[in-house]
Parts: C-alpha cells; structure tokens; sequence
C-alpha cells in the first residue's frame, strides 16, 4: 500500500506498530476516534501473547493492518514508513517470556526497536510512544520457576497482597524475570538515549 507523503490538512497521522495485536488493534481504535489517520504496520503472521479476548500464541492478520513488514530488525524494512506522521506508538515485540534471545528476542525486541527510532528520527517524528511492560519488574519481586513472566495473583497473595509488594532493590534497578523484561529495559534506555 502506497501511503500519502502527508495526512489530509488539520489531520495528524499515527504509526502503529504490533497494529494486529491485543494492544495494537485498542490503540488503532482509539486512535481512530479521536478522528487520528492510522497506518498499522505488523508482521504477516503476527505472535501474540494473548489477552482478554485472545488465545493461543499467534492472531490472523488483522484487516487493521495497513503494511505488512517481515521483520523490523532489517536495514531498510522502514524506509519511509513515518513519513508525514506525528507520532509513532511502537508496540511490536515478541513477548513470550521462554522466546529464544538471539533467534527471537534480540532481532524482534532490540534491533527492532532500535530500527523504529531510526527511522522516527530520520522521518521528523515529534514523538514516540514505547510500550515497556511489568515483566522489567518481576524479577524483584516473584521468583523465576515454572510461571516465570505471568501475574499469578496466587503467588502474589503469598507474598501479602499487591499493596504489599516491595522493590527489593533500594537503588531502584530493574528486575526482569525474562529476556522480553530485559529487551524492554533496553528499549526504555534507547527511547531515553533518543529523546535527549
């Protein structure tokens, strides 16, 4: 799909990467009432971790997606996909917490999101929106076993409740309980290093 160099006058674009995702397809819809032009970019055959309305590890490609990308972590893979665009939400990852680091997590989580502000950066982009997660955290306060990355309320109940919940670090480091916690800490230090 072509895609205008600029939005209609008085319109601002959004990009949305993960746009076929749980997450993705929420923020295309509430992008799209506030009366925002969205392009969604996603891969052909998207993974998904789930949520409340999904199942299993992968979803159909959404007809919200406007341009399907193979891989984000390829040189090129976004050339002039930003262009004209405000503001890019950057959902995409592979989020399965046993996802292989070199194979999975490094070219979809890190050189992804490193090729997203590249390319937001070349295209004029005024802001990006990075989507991190609770898993940077897990780790300081759940133990690694059998479930590690999920929210079994349970094991949080054990532990006195939510409320009770205290970082156990008092210089305030990250906690990651998987690879997908480690390459969202990564991505939060690059949006920062990119935003300076």
């Amino acid at each position: 799909m072509a895609v205008a160099a600029n939005p209609p006058a008085g319109r601002r674009r959004v990009a949305i990467t993960g746009a076929a995702g749980f997450l993705g397809q929420l923020a295309r819809q509430s992008c799209e009432d506030l009366g925002l032009e969205v392009i969604g970019f996603d891969l052909v055959e998207p993974r998904c971790q789930g949520g409340p309305t999904i199942t299993g590890t992968s979803v159909a490609r959404s007809a919200k997606v406007d341009r399907c990308t193979a891989d984000l972590s390829l040189e090129g893979a976004l050339e002039g996909a930003f262009d004209g665009c405000d503001t890019v939400i950057h959902l995409a990852a592979d989020g399965r917490p046993h996802a292989d680091f070199l194979s999975d997590v490094l070219p979809s989580n890190i050189q992804g999101t490193y090729r997203v502000l590249e390319e937001a950066q070349r295209a004029g982009v005024r802001r990006v929106i990075f989507a991190s997660t609770n898993h940077t955290q897990h780790g300081a306060t759940m133990q690694l076993g059998s479930h590690a990355g999920s929210m079994d309320w349970s094991r949080l109940g054990s532990l006195g409740g939510p409320a009770s919940l205290k970082i156990s670090d008092p210089l305030g480091r990250a906690g990651p309980d998987s690879f997908y916690g480690v390459s969202k800490i990564c991505g939060e230090a690059m949006g920062y290093l990119y935003a300076r």
